[in-house]
């Protein structure tokens, strides 16, 4: 019972498989800073590519393919290749030239992570393999338990099932977390040194923040169990506990995550298939191409984003050839109706293109709401 995913305890690697001398040579001072670099030795040429070498050992050799499909020719084998990555759990990039850029939807319907053409500027290579690599982001657990031996058994048993587990010893401690990253369970004590964790959980639920919460202590009577759940825990157990039940009972609680219909950071919810996105549980007014901008830039949250690959990817214009205004426009106008939703400001400027930087919705659920100041209604 796992999760599978890149992540602290996984360094990243990335294969290269081409068989022109220029790919390697071009991409591994380019990417060496992203991530180990795997070379397949006699395997490098793409119509040999295999994973064999990965059943045998029983590991994945990389989290990312980056392979060369410039050439007409080479494009017969992609769905094989395509096939066996996805076999593998391994994700791929597909690096195009002009004359297969044509090409570029079939392979994505066919499994590719994304696609690179290889004229493109450095910096947009590397935000497309910074993305591709952190496209499925780690689960990532809090756990708020003061007994360092329980909360570090606790951890262990996550990440063993590959959750990352980050520990909070109080209240506080877990306030802290929540303002400085992404988390998608917590599994939370209620005798803190610093107060109940009900009041934790109570605090996030009333910033609309929907992240799952299973409460984890002695006080495990009926009129306990219900005082939790009514107070917005999702789940309630009482110690001691098997670690095999409180593993299934997380999987059980992470299946919407797990899902990938829903994204959430902070009180930002993004819903994949029904193209709306919320704030807080109430409905932000986006079109649709303003609903897709927040999505392409929130998926690749902290990754420098060029302009021209926000512009390839969510306009669909991957040759211009007049200067416009159009992404400046979009992004314009994107943040002026996050900005009237109440929204805190996502989405920086980084040189000639964007980033979006989730600490301020992070920063927003943790705090507690302002004293004499009225908690938000969590509805549509």
């Amino acid at each position: 019972m796992t999760v599978p995913s890149a992540g602290p305890n996984h360094p990243v690697s990335i294969r290269l498989i081409g068989d022109r001398p220029d790919f390697e040579a071009r991409l591994k001072p380019l990417l060496r800073d992203e991530a180990t670099i795997v070379t397949g030795g006699d395997s490098r040429s793409i119509t040999a590519f295999g994973f064999d070498g990965d059943s045998r050992t029983g590991r994945q050799s990389a989290h990312l393919v980056v392979a060369d499909f410039r050439r007409p020719e080479v494009l017969q084998g992609a769905a094989r290749i395509l096939d066996q990555a996805a076999s593998a759990a391994v994700r791929v990039l597909a690096v195009l030239s002009e004359e297969t850029i044509g090409s570029r939807d079939t392979l994505l319907r066919a499994g590719a992570a994304d696609w690179v053409l290889w004229s493109a500027e450095p910096r947009e290579f590397v935000a497309r393999v910074q993305a591709a690599v952190h496209g499925h982001p780690q689960i990532v657990c809090l756990i708020v338990e003061d007994d360092a031996e329980i909360r570090g058994a606790i951890r262990r048993l996550v990440d063993d099932a590959g959750i990352t587990g980050v520990e909070a010893g109080s209240i506080a401690d877990a306030r802290s977390v929540i303002a400085g990253r992404r988390i998608d369970i917590m599994v939370v004590d209620r005798q803190l040194p610093d107060g109940d964790g009900l009041s934790f959980v109570a605090t996030i639920r009333d910033r609309c923040v929907d992240v799952p919460a299973l409460i984890l202590t002695v006080r495990d009577q009926v009129t306990d169990r219900v005082a939790g759940l009514e107070a917005g825990a999702n789940d309630y157990m009482g110690k001691p506990f098997d670690r095999r039940e409180l593993l299934a009972r997380l999987i059980v609680l992470l299946r919407p995550r797990l899902s990938g219909n829903v994204l959430m950071i902070g009180g930002l919810e993004i819903h994949r298939r029904d193209g709306l996105a919320r704030w807080r549980g109430r409905r932000i007014d986006l079109t649709d191409r303003e609903w897709a901008l927040l999505r392409y830039l929130a998926e690749r949250d902290g990754i420098a984003i060029p302009a021209s690959m926000v512009r390839a990817d969510v306009w669909g214009v991957v040759r211009q050839h007049t200067e416009t205004n159009l992404v400046a426009t979009g992004i314009r106008r994107l943040r002026r109706k996050l900005r009237d939703a109440g929204v805190p400001e996502v989405v920086a400027t980084d040189g000639d293109g964007y980033r979006f930087q989730s600490g301020p919705l992070l920063g927003a659920a943790a705090s507690p709401e302002a004293e004499g100041s009225t908690p938000p209604l969590c509805r549509p």
